[in-house]
């Protein structure tokens, strides 16, 4: 007489709800199943979100390009200083409200 696994069926994948541990088994496979979705899903989100950090990054740099080929040197010049002001009060700010609002 065969004696039946407790993982449930025989066929390979397949799990059978009534059985104790084989449930046990399929719902740690689903969570299991889940969270590789999860991970590729953010991987696929980051690999998005630095292809666009890199188009802007990219398009800065060619605006930059452009405006010096272009504009006279002292616009050109104020233009930088005041994007790179810009820039770092932007920085400044985030790093006060991250600060602040950490606090309430």
């Amino acid at each position: 007489m065969a004696t039946r696994s407790s993982h449930g069926s025989h066929h390979a994948g397949v799990s059978a709800p009534t059985q104790g541990v084989g449930t046990h088994n399929a719902v740690a496979e689903r969570q299991q199943l889940g969270e590789i979705m999860v991970n590729l899903l953010n991987q696929y989100i980051m690999k998005k979100h630095k292809i666009i950090v890199i188009a802007i990054v990219v398009a800065v740099v060619a605006i930059c390009l452009v405006s010096i080929k272009f504009l006279p040197f002292w616009s050109t010049i104020i233009s930088t200083v005041t994007a790179v002001a810009g820039f770092f009060a932007g920085w400044y700010a985030k790093q006060w409200y991250d600060q602040n609002r950490k606090e309430e």
